[in-house]
């Protein structure tokens, strides 16, 4: 049981820090561990163990956020959370779909394993609308809320509007966002900050998209330059930006835009400077490969390569173009 719980903490905090790779290394491990024994509901940690769960605690400076000592009964709800949580992180979206729909199913039981995994009951709610939008169910995900009364809840909105989205209601799924956006952009609303930041970029990106969705370019525009203004570094709002611009025709800007974000010179005067870098994007030209699910908001290498030819060769054939413009308005080549 000690190992199991050293095993979580470890999980939680690589999976806070973002670093995907040694979280899914952790939940693989973890998963294989919860398949060897059954747990009885009288599995509480016994005082003699105190210590040793202190000493799993004090593995990490984060993770007590993950189980706090006073309230760490460990229960088959309790680890059926566990284990649920392990699954997604393990993107086996499959099994962690049936695992949350019974948990869902038990809502009004979980308050004492929530209480000691330090989480809500919104937090199983946006778990199992992760694990069933990746399997395409998105009506089950909006039934799930409407059932438990949670589709307003505000830290559900914007995954309410991914589900009416992918259920092909984008209009349902513009109000859900901008309600989501209204609230973390309200005028009393602190300053964005640390994990605020990465929130509120997540959303006006979605909400962007969503504005490009029902013909709103200018606004979509704003949108996405305020992404940028709050994460420079972030591909996601800048690939966008870049989509977005070339779509209403402003390709100069676009182009403009993306150059300057991949860091590849836009001021050279000649055109062939321009062509070998097309020539060299890598990967290769190749066919892009779907999306492993309709919620994936990574943009893929293959897409931001052919971003990159795609500008390339247009600021190539633009420069030749203002080359032979300006030969015109000079009075033509000499004799």
């Amino acid at each position: 049981m000690y190992s199991k719980l050293a095993l979580v903490n470890t999980l939680a905090v690589y999976d806070a820090a973002r670093h995907t790779g040694a979280a899914l290394r952790v939940a693989t491990l973890l998963a294989q561990t919860y398949s060897a024994a059954q747990h009885s509901t009288s599995a509480a940690v016994r005082e003699d163990g105190h210590e040793q769960l202190l000493l799993c605690l004090r593995s990490s400076p984060r993770a007590g956020v993950m189980l706090r000592p006073q309230h760490a009964a460990l229960c088959p709800l309790a680890f059926a959370l566990l284990r649920a949580r392990t699954l997604l992180v393990s993107r086996n979206w499959r099994a962690a779909a049936v695992e949350y729909r019974a948990l869902v199913a038990r809502l009004h039981e979980l308050q004492g394993p929530l209480s000691a995994l330090c989480m809500r009951a919104s937090d199983v709610l946006r778990q199992a609308g992760l694990a069933l939008l990746h399997e395409g169910e998105y009506h089950a995900f909006l039934a799930l809320l409407e059932e438990h009364g949670a589709g307003e809840w505000a830290d559900l909105l914007p995954l309410k509007a991914d589900a009416l989205l992918c259920a092909n209601e984008p209009e349902l799924a513009l109000e859900a966002c901008a309600a989501a956006r209204a609230r973390i952009t309200r005028p009393d609303a602190p300053p964005p900050a640390g994990a605020r930041v990465d929130e509120e970029l997540l959303l006006r990106n979605n909400f962007a998209c969503l504005l490009v969705a029902a013909g709103k370019l200018a606004d979509a525009e704003l949108e996405l330059l305020r992404c940028v203004q709050l994460a420079p570094g972030e591909v996601a709002p800048v690939y966008n930006l870049a989509l977005l611009l070339w779509q209403a025709g402003e390709r100069r800007r676009a182009s403009q835009h993306w150059l300057r974000f991949r860091k590849y010179p836009y001021q050279e005067t000649s055109a062939s400077v321009y062509e070998h870098y097309a020539a060299h994007v890598l990967p290769p030209p190749a066919e892009v490969p779907p999306h492993e699910s309709h919620v994936s908001g990574h943009v893929s290498k293959e897409s931001i390569a052919a971003l990159d030819r795609m500008v390339l060769g247009y600021w190539a054939e633009l420069i030749r173009k203002d080359a032979l413009s300006r030969q015109w308005d000079g009075g033509g080549a000499a004799s």
